[in-house]
């Protein structure tokens, strides 16, 4: 028995289904944060040497290091701090990732399996008996009126590994699968689902050459994701006028220092509507840390073209859920659920298909 394997799929696990379960009390953040910790002494362990140092990691540190500061001058230091918490625990998970890829590699898929299903239970279960809502929870509706639900989100990430596993062989299990999620991400009500699922599975079929020898594969992806979105959208704003978009680039403009990491909703009140958050990561940091955020930006566009500019298929599932992911974090608020912005940091230390820069801790 390989034990390693063993406690990095119960620490991880744990993780993992603590922050999907929404925010509950102080003590789970601390059960995540020692979660992560053991994960990263479990790492130094395990490697037997130094922590291995993938690109970009350097420039992430940087960043980190203007939330902190941003931390300091927030209005609201509590929400900057679960900002800054998010994105530590992120980089520590994607070091563990990247330096422990033959066993996170391995655990990941059924890992985030054994997830969808679990919250698929507890979604069904508030269905049946109702409950308190928890908008940072991966089952429960986000608000009182009902018309979203992020387990469509965690449930791309699922129909991503299942269509790939079902590339590679048929399995009744795996379509049952499929069925269960299709349900499940048509009645989240997410079109920020609907558009990253399109994009995983467009990366999918194109790099497994499914558009090639099926013609009509890429227009009937195209005309069912479209058909889903605007249906979902019958009673919510359009893409393209939604109004937290226009709200954060004209506090951006306004505050080119930034107001501190989470503090949208303070721009929001002087608007007829609200929200906590831009629903978009790029905004989200941007309005926090003002100009100085463009470190961000740079670190994202790095990261992406590091990944992608490999045009091998190895680790090809993992690279789709970077890519899906990154898509659904332009269009909600997903990143601030922490087991999503942490899948979304492993899926990016799994999918480097080659050791890219010798540094070490």
């Amino acid at each position: 028995m390989d034990k390693g394997k063993v406690l990095t799929t119960v620490i991880l696990g744990t993780v993992l289904v603590l922050g999907a379960l929404g925010r509950h009390g102080p003590q789970v953040p601390i059960i995540e944060a020692v979660g992560i910790t053991l994960l990263v002494i479990l790492t130094v362990i395990l490697k037997k040497r130094k922590l291995l140092v993938p690109s970009g990691f350097f420039l992430f540190i940087l960043f980190l290091g203007t939330v902190a500061a941003g931390t300091l001058a927030s209005p609201d230091k509590k929400v900057s701090l679960s900002y800054l918490l998010l994105f530590l625990g992120g980089g520590a998970l994607w070091l563990v990732a990247f330096n422990l890829k033959d066993k996170i590699g391995k655990i990941f898929e059924n890992l985030i399996i054994f997830l969808g299903i679990l919250m698929a239970i507890l979604y069904s279960v508030s269905l049946i008996f109702g409950g308190e809502l928890y908008p940072q929870s991966l089952y429960t509706f986000s608000s009182v009126y009902k018309n979203h639900n992020h387990i469509g989100d965690l449930w791309t990430i699922l129909l991503l590994i299942i269509s790939y596993r079902l590339i590679a062989r048929k399995s009744q299990v795996d379509w049952t699968l499929v069925l269960l999620g299709i349900y499940l991400v048509i009645f989240s009500y997410s079109r920020s689902a609907v558009l990253s699922l399109f994009a995983g599975l467009a990366y999918l079929f194109g790099k497994t050459d499914l558009f090639k020898k099926n013609k009509l594969l890429f227009p009937i992806l195209v005309s069912v994701s479209a058909l889903v979105f605007i249906l979902m959208g019958l009673s919510k704003t359009t893409i393209f006028s939604r109004p937290y978009f226009a709200a954060a680039i004209i506090g951006f403009l306004q505050n080119p220092l930034g107001i501190g990491m989470g503090n949208f909703q303070t721009l929001s009140l002087k608007y007829p509507f609200f929200s906590a958050a831009t629903h978009n990561i790029i905004l989200e940091v941007l309005v926090g840390l003002g100009w100085i955020g463009t470190i961000f930006v740079i670190w994202l566009a790095l990261v992406l073209w590091r990944i992608f500019k490999d045009e091998g298929r190895r680790h090809l599932i993992f690279k789709a859920i970077f890519l899906a992911l990154t898509v659904n974090f332009f269009f909600d608020s997903t990143y601030a659920i922490s087991t999503m912005i942490w899948v979304w940091f492993l899926s990016l230390g799994l999918s480097y298909s080659r050791i890219q820069e010798k540094s070490r801790l």
